[in-house]
């Protein structure tokens, strides 16, 4: 039987002022309207054609609360600005603030046999949406992030709750009718498992087994980078959740796939668990090429690696590489933990800054582009996961009867971190805090035992604030007169050192 813990609901109203309540997600169940109708108006982008639409195995209106939307309300953290949630539980359960370490809302009790040989014991409360559909190009896409309840205690148990995103269809190659679960870790394909590890509390988690975990089989810890622990933020709910994926997948195009997502409760029906899907992000590439990773896309990638170290910025060459787009606008977007011109800066081969006012430019097939990433050593405690997303809108020729306006999404995935970095001593996610940094009012209150230095540090990575302390309980950092943005702020205390950011707004 799982124990509550119950710090995070004890702690949550004394560490986020009123200010801040603005930014908790909102979410709408979607209960009574028509699986078809929902699909196509949420989720349905460029190049697909959707038909046969169930949730929960009925065409018929949807009878739980476990199908809905969200949005973000500025809650950047969680990478996805609006869209569709699937959830084990009632969906408004996802709502923040994180006050609870193990909030349950049982909505519905469909079971999904497709599930049960990725399942570590039984399935319950699952949520699943099902549909065929025909791509104009050779690779389906979904972007999403998925969240839990079962964070961080439950890492390495057998309440591993799951989801997964099945395609089944002709294989590319092979021809043969295969079905494969295309919500997987990037990069974690190898000659043993070429489909990739699925994304799970067992895969992708804090980088140790929880309090109430163990060697649970299959548990790994090498894709920690990929996780967000919620310490007590007032956006969602769940403790933990993973940053933004791409589910990818090799397809034919004009031929027919079936589309299975779903999630699951798994060994009982508590601590809920959500997937949050990006809206309007189930899409088809036309014609498309092959870049890093293996996933395949438009623009063809130099092989630059996933790592960026702060001694040295990275340059990463990309060509628009095949003669089915005509000329193109790209956008230059960035997502995951690390935030553009704080924790990175990304320039053009013309050293031009991508920032709010310059962010696109203008291609033609076969011309050779590339950006600079440089790292800001000041804000990189730990490493922070980078995605650079190139949106491109071009004409393309699709299944080579008709052209159309589409819209492309590459994404190539990077790790920013110093060469020699040291793991800051700070907030252990169960037993509690060493070190508790508030906003109150105009000031920024620092709280530990022993506390021996206090220094702010601006976006730009300048120190603002230094104060020596002997031995103190408490420190105020002035903010009154400082500008917006994320700082950091770093502690000598009788723990040793610590260092997290704040939003100064």
């Amino acid at each position: 039987m799982k124990t509550k813990y119950l710090l995070s609901l004890l702690l949550a109203s004394a560490c986020f002022p009123a200010a801040l309540e603005a930014q908790n997600i909102t979410v709408s169940s979607a209960q009574d309207r028509q699986p078809a109708e929902f699909l196509i108006e949420e989720m349905l982008g460029e190049g697909v054609t959707v038909f046969n639409v169930q949730f929960n195995g009925s065409s018929g209106p949807i009878a739980s609360s476990q199908l809905g939307t969200f949005d973000a309300n500025g809650f950047s953290q969680l990478g996805i600005g609006s869209g569709v949630i699937l959830a084990t539980g009632n969906v408004s359960a996802a709502a923040g603030p994180n006050n609870s370490g193990s909030f349950s809302a049982s909505s519905g009790n469909y079971v999904d046999n497709a599930l049960s040989s990725m399942a570590s014991a039984e399935l319950v409360n699952c949520a699943t949406l099902d549909f065929d559909f025909v791509s104009n190009g050779n690779y389906i896409y979904v972007y999403y992030s998925f969240g839990s309840e079962e964070y961080p205690e439950y890492v390495c148990s057998e309440f591993n709750d799951i989801f997964a995103f099945l395609v089944t269809g002709p294989d590319p190659v092979t021809g043969e009718v295969v079905t494969r679960n295309i919500a997987t870790i990037p990069g974690s394909e190898t000659t043993a498992n070429p489909g990739g590890i699925p994304v799970a509390i067992n895969s992708v988690n804090p980088g140790s087994p929880g309090t109430s975990g163990g060697a649970g089989s299959g548990c790994l810890y090498q894709y920690s980078h990929f996780y967000n622990h919620n310490n007590h933020s007032t956006g969602i709910q769940y403790d933990g959740y993973t940053r933004e994926m791409a589910a990818r997948g090799a397809i034919l195009p004009c031929e027919v796939y079936h589309m299975h997502i779903s999630i699951c409760n798994v060994g009982d029906n508590s601590y809920d668990s959500g997937v949050f899907l990006r809206g309007k992000s189930l899409s088809s590439l036309a014609n498309s090429s092959s870049p890093e990773g293996g996933q395949e896309t438009c623009w063809a990638f130099g092989a630059p690696g996933d790592t960026v170290y702060a001694d040295r910025p990275l340059t990463i060459p990309f060509v628009l590489d095949t003669p089915d787009y005509l000329n193109a606008s790209v956008q230059v977007e960035f997502a995951g933990q690390a935030m553009n011109l704080t924790h990175f800066t990304c320039r053009d081969e013309n050293n031009t800054l991508f920032n709010h006012m310059h962010s696109s430019f203008t291609v033609a097939p076969g011309e050779e582009h590339s950006v600079t990433i440089t790292v800001n050593p000041a804000t990189i405690l730990q490493p922070v996961g980078l995605d650079l997303i190139l949106r491109t809108e071009a004409e393309a020729t699709l299944c080579s009867t008709y052209s159309r306006r589409e819209s492309l999404v590459d994404t190539l995935h990077l790790v920013l971190t110093s060469e020699n970095y040291t793991p800051p001593v700070g907030i252990d996610p169960v037993a509690g805090e060493t070190v508790r940094v508030t906003k109150t009012g105009q000031d920024i209150v620092v709280a530990a035992q022993g506390l021996r230095q206090v220094e702010l540090l601006s976006p730009d990575g300048k120190v603002v604030y230094r104060r020596n302390i002997d031995r103190g309980t408490e420190a105020r950092i002035p903010t009154r007169r400082l500008p917006k943005g994320v700082y950091v702020v770093k502690t000598v205390s009788a723990t040793g050192t610590h260092a997290e950011t704040i939003v100064l707004n």
